[in-house]
C-alpha cells in the first residue's frame, strides 16, 4: 500500500471514494471500505518522518471472523487491493 500509493496518499483517498470509502481518523490517511454488508476493510498510512519509516496497516472489523475464513479474509484484501491498484493508474 505504502509503496503503491508512495507519497501520493491524496490517490488512495480519491481511489477509495470511488469504491465507496469513507474516511477514517487513523494515520495520515485512513479510508474504510465496505467489502459485504458486515465486513469492512480499513486501509490506514503513515507518512513516516526523520525517526519513523513509512508503514502501512490494513485493519477488519471485529466480527469479520464470523462471516469469513482466513482464506476469504485474504481474497477480500486482495480483491480490494486489486480495484484500488486498477484506478491509481
Amino acid at each position: 500500500m505504502k509503496y503503491l500509493f508512495g507519497e501520493q496518499l491524496e490517490k488512495l483517498e480519491w481511489a477509495t471514494k470511488r469504491l465507496g470509502g469513507i474516511e477514517v481518523p487513523f494515520g495520515d490517511v485512513g479510508m474504510k471500505i465496505s467489502f459485504l454488508p458486515k465486513v469492512q476493510i480499513s486501509f490506514i498510512i503513515w507518512k513516516g518522518d526523520d525517526e519513523f519509516p513509512p508503514q502501512a496497516k490494513i485493519l477488519f472489523n471485529s466480527h469479520i471472523a464470523s462471516y469469513l475464513s482466513t482464506e476469504g479474509v485474504v481474497i477480500a484484501s486482495q480483491m480490494i487491493f486489486g480495484k484500488l491498484k486498477d484506478l491509481r493508474s
